[in-house]
């Protein structure tokens, strides 16, 4: 970002749309702890057997991927929050997320790119206080 009007503007940007992504996990999550109950009925699911391991009742196991969506949707919520009241911190931790993004083909890769482009060189306490100083004159 060459400027801090551009950073701020899509400071924003980001801001949103990680508030927006962290709702579709949260729906996702619900679904997908729901159709837990779904698939915990079919006889297929009853034993698997890998080589010499046995995993019984996989189903089970299907419990954690929900768990996850919720974790990483509070975290979202969380650096949504701190990337809008324009924290630092909020700024380079949302690159985390970020590797999560990367496989979500084309949309996600789109937004993983986005913040990495945004967040990896941001403008400096002086650049944005001149910024903010020459709005004010303004």
């Amino acid at each position: 970002m060459k400027s801090p009007e551009q950073f701020q503007r899509h400071n924003k940007i980001i801001g949103k749309i990680l508030i927006v992504v962290s709702l579709l996990h949260l729906v996702f999550s619900a679904f997908m702890y729901n159709a837990v109950y779904f698939f915990d009925s079919w006889e297929i699911f009853s034993d698997i057997h890998i080589g010499g391991l046995t995993l019984r009742h996989p189903a089970a196991l299907m419990y954690a991927f929900p768990f996850f969506y919720v974790g990483l949707a509070l975290i979202e919520f969380v650096l949504a929050a701190g990337i809008l009241a324009n924290q630092k911190w909020a700024q380079k931790a949302s690159m985390a997320p970020a590797v999560f993004y990367f496989f979500n083909f084309p949309l996600g890769t789109a937004f993983c790119i986005y913040i990495f482009l945004t967040f990896w060189e941001t403008p400096t306490a002086a650049e944005m206080e001149v910024s903010q100083k020459a709005e004010e004159n303004s």
